[in-house]
């Protein structure tokens, strides 16, 4: 695992399907391989020590404190921009803390 630093948020990408309900097989291991680099929901895992600072009504103490004002929490499923930030073993990407675009409510994705 890896902790982000300044103002990076770490999140979890979820797993693009591979098959339908059916079984059947949808892509090949390149262009799943694609389409995860590419995803842009994830679970936010981690929030680093100065993200959100200097933004209006960010004003908390703690970075998670300020990300909380700014929307979401830490195990939140958020949208972020497409293909931004630095993807980390094809499951994690390292986004800016402005990258973060909205929090999924409910079983809604």
């Amino acid at each position: 695992m890896i902790k982000p630093n300044g103002f990076y948020v770490l999140v979890e990408m979820e797993e693009v399907e591979e098959t339908t309900e059916s079984g059947i097989v949808v892509s090949t291991g390149s262009q799943k391989a694609r389409e995860q680099g590419g995803h842009d929901v994830g679970i936010v895992l981690d929030i680093g020590p100065t993200a959100h600072r200097g933004y209006d009504g960010c004003d908390a103490d703690t970075p998670e404190g300020r990300a909380a004002q700014w929307g979401y929490k830490i195990g939140d499923k958020v949208q972020f921009d497409r293909y931004q930030g630095k993807l980390i073993d094809d499951k994690y990407r390292l986004i800016t803390d402005v990258q973060i675009k909205g929090v999924h409510i409910g079983d809604e994705a």
